[in-house]
């Protein structure tokens, strides 16, 4: 399989978590044949706000307007997937979801709003932005991009904004986002295409069985940090690079093997002849970072 043309901060973290992880999921293009319930859930929540942002601040559509809209694209977007049962990401409770939300967040009071560039809302903000690293196969500049839910202005300054979904919201939660690459890269897109962002604002969404909880977190990232990671992310492509001209990919063998319930090619690793199990639990799939769900 080709090295990825794209470069994604979700390809960082699987790489500095488990080379072999990375290779298995972006060069050799497996998943497992049983969708994810919550990357679906989450995938058709921000389709949802995006389509009712773009209705009532592009379109200048009234408030309960554009909020029929996003259900309805929330409603479409779901589709029939076959998921066994889970309360927590069913269809009825993303739609509960959606409704808390915009309680919690009222469009016409909200404290944030999208950034208005040339009439168009910066909802769903899409980035590409060459490395000076080329590609080992076709000698092309690899490409770091993303895409996050929008630019924001809040209190009279931009941020980068995303809403994350969890089970559970805390102090924890708050606090994992401080050193988190994911929004650097965000910020440091941002002031790339010309918009001087603070920092990054991440709403959680907190799902339970019967309530839907909120939270906000702000986020800031000075210069320095941002100069860090872009260095940081050079010297992990290149070591991408390295291993995959050399076929050698380490095995973290430590807590990534089972962090978050365990990793999807737990079951390989445990093998002495993984490509057996391939077959039957694996398809291929091409990674878009660009794509919405």
């Amino acid at each position: 399989m080709p090295f990825p043309y794209f470069i994604d901060n979700t390809q960082r973290d699987a790489f500095v978590a488990c080379p072999l992880k990375w290779k298995r999921s972006f060069v050799d293009n497996l998943a497992q044949i049983t969708p994810s319930i919550h990357l679906h859930a989450g995938g058709c929540l921000a389709s949802a706000l995006e389509t009712t942002r773009r209705a009532f601040y592009e379109q200048h559509l009234p408030e309960w307007q554009a909020l029929t809209l996003g259900l309805e694209k929330l409603i479409v977007s779901w589709g029939n997937p076959e998921f066994g049962a889970d309360l927590d990401k069913s269809l009825p409770r993303m739609i509960w979801a959606f409704d808390d939300y915009f309680r919690e967040y009222p469009l016409h009071s909200d404290s944030i709003k999208p950034l208005i560039h040339h009439g168009r809302a910066a909802v769903e903000f899409s980035f590409a932005i060459p490395l000076p690293i080329n590609n080992p196969d076709s000698g092309d500049p690899l490409v770091f991009t993303g895409r996050f839910d929008m630019i924001g202005l809040f209190q009279d300054a931009l941020f980068v904004v995303d809403e994350k979904t969890t089970a559970a919201l805390g102090q924890t939660w708050a606090q994992q986002w401080d050193l988190k690459s994911q929004f650097t890269g965000y910020c440091a897109a941002a002031r790339e295409y010309g918009h001087p962002v603070a920092g990054a604002i991440i709403r959680g969404i907190g799902l339970l069985k019967n309530t839907t909880s909120f939270a906000q977190v702000i986020q800031y990232r000075p210069n320095w940090q941002i100069d860090r990671w872009y260095a940081q992310l050079l010297r992990d492509v290149k070591r991408m690079v390295e291993a995959y001209t050399s076929n050698t990919y380490d095995a973290a063998l430590s807590e990534p093997c089972a962090a978050y319930g365990g990793c999807a090619f737990r079951r390989l690793c445990l093998s002495q002849h993984p490509e057996q199990w391939i077959e039957g639990y694996f398809t291929e799939r091409n990674w878009d970072p660009l794509a919405k769900h």
